[in-house]
């Protein structure tokens, strides 16, 4: 694989000590984990090894990957990536007009970073109740909107690399990136069909189609809890049914977690926060998939509470919260995952509180050799 920006900026920031403060997990509980899942984890590992990019995608069908020039507008990125009903995609250079070449990627979350990171967005809620939508869009309008895509690109941790492979690479290669916090790679044209997105989402559902292998079954019938996902309450990072869709996505991309693999760290938002109404209930997720179909327009939907808003921005149809108990094997976890559509399932006690969360980060972190950092992560946080 090789990274492919060019001029994207290169933003290096420290893990927050939030994220480390996540750590719960004793190092007994640790040591137990890594005994039970190492052996695991390699035959798991191998699997992927086994397959190429190309035999996964089989499966998948080919969309033609959708561009940007660094010099449009905000405004008008957010109008493509509606129009494509997308959340992210590639910026071209528009100075090379014989060959490809790409500045990096801008997401929907990007455009949302500078909306919510905007001097003029901190303000209380009673302040946003008397502030008008027009009033909200005039506000961004200038400062972001009418600004080239490129000022704002390599500003959050994804947006700085495009990773590449060719269709001929292994699997496992892809899932060590995976591993790492990268959500989405390009794979190059195989001479039938042009460069295709190749995401987490779709890693996970070619592995899920083989839970049974015997290479995979060792991993997947392990507990989640075995497996060192489950934290504790008190390190799961929430936000309440009260709170505003802008505070909320605020929370999320204001603390950064790392992970280390391929001898380097990747720093990252967080992904999602669980929802919590008034007696401690997961009742909704906020994520950058919430995101998906947003425009100018719909942007004041931020200022709304974060339930109002996934409803409005869904037209009332919300993807199904998916919780797992501890003691669930984390092949029920990918299949409830992957038959759902969605990114993560919410891991819950007996008590109905969160106490962990499996991503399609985690579970690519478990079928990647160079990934099992997490559980030395916890036993060193614990001594």
């Amino acid at each position: 694989a090789a990274a492919t920006t060019t001029a994207a900026a290169v933003l290096v920031a420290a893990p927050s000590p939030s994220a480390a403060a996540t750590a719960t997990a004793t190092a007994t509980s640790a040591a137990a984990a890594a005994s039970s899942s190492s052996s695991s984890a390699s035959s798991a590992a191998h699997f992927l090894q086994k397959v190429t990019v190309e035999q996964a995608l089989k499966s998948q069908i080919w969309r033609e990957i959708v561009t940007i020039g660094e010099h449009e507008s905000v405004a008008n990125a957010l109008k493509k990536l509606h129009e494509h009903r997308i959340l992210s995609m590639p910026v071209i250079s528009t100075e090379n007009k014989t060959n490809t070449q790409y500045k990096g990627v801008i997401s929907l979350g990007d455009v949302i970073y500078e909306i919510v990171f905007h001097p003029s967005m901190f303000r209380s809620d009673d302040e946003f109740k008397t502030l008008s939508g027009t009033q909200f869009i005039q506000e961004i309008e200038k400062s972001i909107l009418s600004k080239p895509v490129s000022l704002i690109l390599g500003h959050r941790p994804e947006s700085q690399e495009l990773w590449v492979f060719k269709p001929q690479d292994r699997l496992s290669r892809v899932a060590e990136y995976f591993a790492r916090g990268a959500h989405r790679v390009m794979v190059k044209s195989n001479g039938h069909y042009g460069p295709r997105i190749f995401s987490q989402s779709d890693c996970v559902r070619y592995i899920a189609q083989h839970l049974h292998d015997y290479l995979v079954e060792p991993i997947v019938r392990l507990s989640v809890e075995e497996l060192g996902m489950v934290k504790g309450p008190e390190s799961v990072i929430t936000m309440s049914t009260k709170d505003t869709a802008l505070s909320g996505f605020r929370k999320l991309m204001e603390i950064q977690w790392t992970r280390t693999a391929l001898n380097k760290t990747g720093v990252w938002d967080l992904s999602a926060l669980p929802i919590i109404n008034e007696r401690g209930r997961v009742v909704g997720t906020l994520s950058q998939s919430d995101l998906r179909g947003i425009t100018t327009h719909t942007l004041p939907l931020l200022m709304k509470p974060v339930m109002d808003f996934r409803n409005a921005l869904s037209g009332g149809k919300l993807a199904p919260q998916v919780k797992v108990s501890p003691s669930d094997t984390l092949m029920s976890a990918i299949s409830k995952i992957v038959k759902s559509r969605i990114h993560r399932a919410w891991i819950e006690d007996d008590e109905g509180r969160v106490v962990g969360a499996v991503s399609l980060t985690d579970i690519l972190a478990r079928f990647s050799p160079h990934d099992f950092s997490f559980l030395s992560y916890y036993q060193r946080s614990r001594l």
